[in-house]
């Protein structure tokens, strides 16, 4: 492709951490140069970067949302969730989005409220995935590219981290994380907020906080692992509702409270902020169960496996634009990612997936200011 004009581009990646970024720009191959936007001058570069983005590049029809997420312990098929695995979004509820009555917050969900559905052309390519033959291609492709993160000198940053770095623990609903004698502390009664112990026992990781290895729930997938001392295990990927809010879930009691009422198998930050901007499909790896005893350890291994299977996704999105009859030999991507510098600089770099899976990288451009926390 000659032409790297910003109308020439149609499909958008964003990443809300420079570690999701870092993962995605690790799959991508060939450097286009700086790609500037013709409003780079506009006053208005403080805006979002989502609103800097649709107006930038007029010609996005389709927007991935590629990082890390919570997930629930189980998708809606009963399968377990394991850290690592990959989750898809069939549809996007936003939870924070509420009305509060005596009895406590209902979510809002009129018409009017509720998020769109994906267009028919999301809902069509999605649905595919879900047939045993689609499906099992996706995975094994996303497999494959994520065996670049296993490269040398790559693998003690990205690779599985379960077996020797961080181990994958889901503890019962009910067991939560906090300091040793915490049932018994007088300022974790009256307000957990004001007790030191209870602050640093959050930043704390359950193996060195000493969390009750006798709550934690067995999962056959995750014994295999261990047993057969897997180091590079095939991450399962599930389509589901993700739940998208303006902060962190850190409760197992709220996380369930969702999966009962909104089936949803995942929980993020951005999905909402960008869902009306463009179509968008959310890839996230699964990097924690949305409880307490969250911890940031798995965040780079599931970057890596939502990178690859974005990777994945687009070859099969750039086979299915063909069978829709597109007038070019590949979809164009344009990616944006989390700022840079006090200076409040989006940087963002853009790709060409053609249908031979090779896949393109651009260099920065300034076109927005702040997080890309949407």
């Amino acid at each position: 492709m000659t032409d790297h004009s910003p109308d020439k581009f149609e499909i958008a990646i964003l990443c809300a951490l420079p570690r999701e970024f870092d993962a995605v720009r690790a799959l991508l191959d060939e450097d286009y140069g700086d790609i500037e936007p013709e409003n780079e001058s506009d006053p208005n570069r403080s805006e979002q970067p989502r609103g800097a983005l649709s107006r930038s590049f007029l010609n996005i029809g389709l927007g991935l949302l590629v990082g890390v997420c919570a997930g629930a312990p189980r998708d809606q098929d009963k399968e377990d969730i394991l850290l690592g695995d990959v989750i898809i979004s069939t549809a996007v509820i936003q939870y924070d989005y509420s009305r509060e009555y005596e009895h406590g917050l209902v979510r809002k969900d009129t018409v009017s409220d509720n998020l769109p559905r994906p267009n028919t052309k999301i809902r069509a390519f999605l649905k595919n995935f879900e047939t045993e033959h689609t499906g099992l291609e996706l995975q094994k492709a996303t497999s494959k590219h994520l065996e670049r993160f296993y490269q040398p000198k790559k693998s003690e940053k990205w690779g599985y981290p379960g077996l020797e770095k961080e181990e994958d623990m889901l503890f019962e609903e009910a067991y939560i994380h906090k300091h040793t004698g915490a049932d018994d502390c007088p300022l974790c009664k009256q307000n957990p907020k004001t007790c030191e112990a209870a602050s640093k026992a959050e930043e704390t990781d359950c193996k060195s906080l000493g969390c009750d290895r006798e709550k934690l729930i067995e999962r056959q997938r995750l014994k295999t692992i261990k047993t057969d001392k897997i180091k590079q295990p095939v991450p399962m990927l599930h389509l589901g509702v993700i739940a998208s809010g303006d902060r962190v879930i850190k409760s197992s009691s709220l996380r369930q409270e969702l999966i009962k009422n909104e089936k949803v198998i995942g929980f993020e930050m951005e999905g909402a902020g960008v869902w009306d901007t463009f179509p968008t499909i959310v890839i996230k790896g699964v990097c924690d169960y949305a409880d307490s005893h969250k911890n940031k350890g798995w965040q780079r291994y599931a970057s890596a496996t939502a990178a690859s299977c974005m990777k994945a996704m687009l070859e099969k999105w750039s086979v299915a634009r063909q069978a829709r009859g597109g007038t070019q030999a590949s979809a164009h991507t344009q990616a944006q990612s989390p700022s840079g510098g006090a200076g409040g600089q989006v940087n963002h770099f853009s790709g060409n997936f053609h249908n031979s899976g090779q896949s393109f990288i651009g260099s920065q451009i300034n076109s927005g200011g702040g997080p890309i926390n949407l």
